[in-house]
């Protein structure tokens, strides 16, 4: 039995803790014994879900597999003096004054995790800023891959419902191809430390951060579809007009699902059943487009120009560092909610 007392400065802040909450991104509350728990050994603090790992430096000398919700859940409930002992294989014993905590352990030899890709170029908040304005288009539980994840190509990263289409320029140098999962991305974007380096191997890729600490993601083996047909015409590039999607959000207030904005001169009508349509003014608005009120909204906060014409399958729209696509809707599809075919990859 070792007891091993010591001294945090003030609650939440030992490093411990602070090593447990960054690598339960990376876990369960329900699952295996590899998803809730985690490994405190040889100076690191380690955790996985079978998708995510995550490792991060503790200078605790401690070596377990503790449950680590439960783990955070006492170390969170102590005062200044913090008591950790190894009762045996099974189980720790954390004590703070009035309170003491058993946390369950499990054996070493049952978790095995996959180490760090080693890193091979630098990388910064520019990526950061990419994930955090296009992964909105991806989903958690995607029926396809390219709806589920976000394509990384050397300098920029591509985000797609389908019918939105999205390609932002971070300006990095990564792996020509490679398919990132919509988790892992949302992961990447609890972290708050800044990001420092980017790791690969192929099947997988790991985020560096300024202390050495980690994330660890499997790739998607699965290709997209190609994109790059999308963007084979130029834009004209037209300016937005400033209270375009101001008058959008409105009329989503009264939009079934599924209902379509029809641009009109100086107008937005609103296509929904029965006598739900609804219309708002919008000066100098050019009539020829209609959209899905829905894509629109997904749009919004990325585009600056918005260029269509009779008969494309979609139109492009451009912001600062970004380019994108969103589908439009031809008149053969008048029922509400249903489209024409998703963007033509």
């Amino acid at each position: 039995m070792a007891t091993r007392p010591r001294k945090k400065p003030a609650s939440n802040s030992n490093s411990l803790l602070l090593a447990l909450e960054f690598v339960a991104n990376a876990q369960k509350n329900i699952g295996t014994q590899l998803q809730t728990h985690c490994i405190v050994k040889d100076g690191w603090c380690v955790a996985s879900d079978n998708v995510l790992t995550m490792g991060c430096k503790v200078p605790d000398d401690l070596t377990a597999c503790p449950q680590t919700a439960r783990l955070i859940a006492a170390l969170r409930r102590c005062a200044d003096t913090v008591s950790l002992t190894q009762l045996d294989a099974d189980r720790i014993s954390v004590k703070s004054g009035p309170i003491r905590v058993v946390v369950p352990c499990v054996a070493l030899d049952g978790m095995q995790v996959v180490w760090a890709d080693p890193m091979i170029a630098p990388l910064g908040a520019a990526f950061l800023d990419a994930c955090k304005a296009i992964q909105h288009l991806a989903a958690d539980g995607g029926t396809a891959v390219h709806l589920a994840s976000l394509l990384g190509r050397g300098q920029t990263l591509s985000a797609t419902t389908g019918r939105v289409l999205v390609e932002y320029w971070h300006g990095f140098e990564t792996p020509p191809y490679w398919v990132l999962p919509k988790p892992a991305v949302s992961a990447l974007l609890r972290v708050t430390k800044p990001l420092i380096g980017f790791g690969y191997s192929g099947r997988s890729a790991t985020f560096y951060f300024d202390d050495s600490s980690w994330l660890r993601t499997q790739l998607y083996e699965d290709k997209w579809p190609n994109v790059d047909a999308l963007f084979s015409t130029e834009s004209a590039r037209t300016p937005v007009i400033e209270t375009l999607f101001a008058a959008i959000d409105v009329m989503a207030e009264f939009a079934a699902p599924g209902a379509h904005a029809r641009f009109k001169d100086d107008m937005i009508e609103l296509i929904a059943p029965q006598a739900e349509a609804a219309e708002h003014e919008v000066k100098g608005l050019r009539a020829g487009a209609r959209f899905g009120v829905k894509d629109l909204q997904q749009i919004s906060k990325i585009c600056k120009t918005l260029d269509y014409k009779q008969g494309d399958k979609a139109a492009l729209f451009t912001s600062q560092g970004l380019r994108g696509a969103i589908s439009l809707i031809h008149d053969a599809a008048f029922d509400v909610g249903k489209y024409d075919d998703d963007i033509p990859f």
